[in-house]
C-alpha cells in the first residue's frame, strides 16, 4: 500500500510538471495555453504506464521490453547528475556571487518553508505516521537534478536553475535530518 501511495503520489507531481509546468517553461511572451505543447513524450508514457497499472496488464508487456525500459530509467539520474556536473562546470565564481541573493530565497524557500508548511499541515490534519512521512520527505527534498536537463532542452535558464538545484542539494545536508528529526520529535518515531 505504502509503494502504491508513493507512486500515485509521484505520478500526481509529474502530471502537473509535465502539463502546467511544461507550458509555463515553454510559453513565449503573452502566448496563450496549447494542448499540443503539453502532450509531450512524459507525459505520454505516465499515461500509458497508469493504464498499465490500473488495469493490471504488466504481465503481457514482454520481458525484453520491460529489461529495455528499465535500463533506459536506470540511466536516467546518472545522465542527469553529468548534464548538472557539466552546467555547474561553466558557471563562473562571479555569476554564483550575482545570484547569491536569489539562491538564498530558493533555499529558504524549497528547504525550510515548505517542508516547515507540510510539517504544519500533517498535523493540523492528524495524518496517519506513513504517509505523513512521505510528505515531510517529498517536501524536504532538494529540487529535482532532471530540471537542469529539461531546462537544457528547453533553452531555458539552464546556469541559474542549476545554481538553484545544487545550493537545494548542499543545503539539504543539514535541512533533511533536521526536518526528519522534528517530525520524530512530534510523530514519536
Amino acid at each position: 500500500v505504502l509503494f502504491m501511495n508513493i507512486f500515485l503520489f509521484m505520478q500526481g507531481f509529474n502530471l502537473i510538471f509535465f502539463t502546467v509546468g511544461m507550458h509555463y517553461l515553454t510559453k513565449e511572451q503573452g502566448s496563450a495555453f496549447r494542448l499540443k505543447r503539453i502532450l509531450n513524450p512524459p507525459l505520454l508514457a505516465l499515461l500509458l504506464s497508469l493504464i498499465i497499472v490500473l488495469t493490471d496488464t504488466r504481465r503481457f508487456v514482454p520481458a525484453s521490453l520491460s529489461g529495455a525500459l528499465e535500463m533506459i530509467g536506470a540511466c536516467a539520474l546518472p545522465l542527469a547528475l553529468i548534464v548538472l556536473g557539466g552546467v555547474l562546470c561553466a558557471c563562473s565564481a562571479e555569476s554564483i556571487r550575482r545570484n547569491i541573493k536569489f539562491l538564498s530565497f530558493v533555499v529558504a524557500g524549497k528547504m525550510i518553508i515548505m517542508p516547515l508548511l507540510a510539517l504544519v499541515t500533517v498535523l493540523l490534519l492528524k495524518i496517519s505516521f506513513y504517509p505523513a512521512l512521505l510528505i515531510i520527505i517529498e517536501a524536504a527534498m532538494p529540487s529535482a537534478v532532471t530540471l537542469t536537463v529539461i531546462a537544457y532542452d528547453k533553452n531555458a535558464k539552464c546556469s541559474l536553475l542549476s545554481q538553484g538545484v545544487m545550493a537545494t542539494h548542499l543545503s539539504g545536508i543539514m535541512t533533511i535530518p533536521f526536518f526528519l528529526a522534528l517530525f520524530g520529535v512530534f510523530y514519536g518515531g
